[in-house]
């Protein structure tokens, strides 16, 4: 038995193959994005009042993104030439978690890379010939008419209709694996407070959290890593919108940074703090992932190539775990300066706009298909964290030796979960959960 499990640790170990990024293709993007800049959820820190708005996206917000669409206009559509410079139904899907900052987050991206008067336009002869098609049936109470623009774009100042898609809140495995998807949270977050982990960490950052509270004139009994969560969640939030907060507070830059890490430890520690957790949340995003570049390898006749999804800062650090790119051991080890050396570790809070991109790419001389992951525009170290590509093959084995293959049962699902949405986020083409997949996973992505 011993043998056997050192040979599959070989196998699946093997000699990465080596990749030279000038002598690819690229084929395919997947671009995760965090949403815009939202209206805070109070005008102060008070957790019980409501703001008007609250949770949507500002303007701020709006911006970013538009930004963040001309960038990717500028590095996949005007350089990489990957993406057509006029939107082509047949290469794009993009997707939304059912919010509306997400959802109006991806209009905006899309703006950015398809900006106005970029799309098609009306025939000349239906515009001067056969107006009497673009009319609708409707009549106006005062009996009154609407005239018709007159330029060749069919929606003014040439604005570019794109689709965007959203799979409602509870269904939303793939975005949402942490949430309402899976019941069995309601029991993994109230075990996670009560660990020791959760009571050291909050130890640690005590000094912090008293100088917070007497700068906020908060009573720090009443603060633990959820309540000091959800005033930062305000204050973050209150900072884009260039909201005046103590000077005490804005002038310790320090300061600002360690609570933001405290900010970004409570999400992990509530979400993804035990192996299981990490495994079973990310479970439908990896599987998708890799159905979707399976797809695109397999089918000559796929001509996607931009396959888009806004959704929120648990869901980018849900896939940066996932993908071995953080974790709250190595969030408090840098933290603590006790990471080990040579380990990577995104750290950092997922600020508003920010995105994780897949690329895939085919070498020119051997034809093997390989990714490369960007987190805001960083090539990232995957597989081990010794290379920044990773043969796709062997991307595919990864995230089979890592993910659950029974999401619904560990999460609590029950069986009258329709079999549609069973099978659109089925797992059985992986391999089976084992103790030998528990012992390959520590080698993880």
């Amino acid at each position: 038995m011993k043998q056997y499990i050192i040979s599959l640790l070989i196998v699946s170990l093997a000699i990465a193959q080596t990749f030279d990024v000038n002598n690819s293709d690229l084929k395919m993007i997947v671009t995760l994005h965090r949403h815009g800049a939202r209206i805070p959820s109070s005008n102060a820190l008070n957790l019980k009042d409501k703001a008007p708005n609250s949770g949507e996206l500002s303007v701020v917000g709006q911006r970013q993104l538009f930004y963040l669409g001309q960038i990717l206009k500028k590095e996949y559509i005007d350089g990489a030439k990957l993406l057509s410079a006029k939107y082509d139904a047949s290469e794009i899907y993009y997707r939304s978690t059912d919010f509306n900052r997400t959802i109006m987050s991806a209009q905006c991206l899309l703006a950015g890379l398809y900006p106005a008067q970029s799309g098609d336009q009306i025939p000349d002869d239906i515009l001067t010939n056969r107006q009497d098609l673009l009319n609708i049936n409707f009549k106006l109470r005062d009996s009154s008419t609407v005239p018709q623009i007159t330029e060749k774009y069919p929606v003014q100042n040439g604005y570019q209709s794109i689709p965007i898609h959203v799979v409602e809140r509870p269904r939303d495995k793939i975005l949402l694996g942490y949430g309402d998807t899976c019941p069995q949270e309601e029991i993994w977050n109230p075990e996670n407070q009560k660990s020791d982990e959760w009571k050291r960490i909050t130890q640690e950052f005590q000094p912090q959290i008293n100088k917070f509270a007497k700068i906020f004139n908060l009573d720090v009994s009443t603060l633990d890593l959820f309540t000091v969560y959800n005033y930062m969640d305000i204050i973050i939030a209150q900072q884009y919108q260039n909201m005046p907060l103590p000077a005490d507070y804005t002038n310790d830059a320090q300061l600002q940074e360690d609570m933001e890490v405290l900010y970004n430890l409570r999400i992990h520690l509530s979400l993804y703090k035990t192996p299981l957790q990490k495994k079973t949340t990310v479970t439908p995003f990896l599987n998708n992932l890799v159905q979707v570049l399976s797809d695109k390898v397999s089918n000559p006749k796929n001509n996607q190539k931009g396959y888009f999804l806004s959704a929120h800062d648990t869901t980018v650090n849900m896939v940066l775990q996932g993908l071995n790119l953080t974790s709250w051991e190595c969030i408090e080890q840098t933290y603590m300066k006790t990471l080990p050396a040579g380990t990577f570790c995104n750290y950092k809070p997922t600020r508003y706009g920010a995105n994780l991109i897949v690329e895939l790419r085919q070498d020119k001389t051997s034809s093997k298909n390989f990714i490369m992951i960007r987190y805001n525009g960083e090539y990232q170290k995957i597989c081990d964290q010794t290379t920044q590509y990773c043969d796709l093959d062997e991307f595919k084995n990864r995230v089979a030796n890592f993910v659950v293959p029974n999401y619904d049962e560990i999460c609590g699902l029950t069986s009258t979960t329709s079999s549609n949405e069973k099978s659109a986020y089925s797992s059985s083409n992986y391999l089976k959960y084992s103790i030998i997949a528990v012992i390959i996973s520590a080698f993880l992505l």
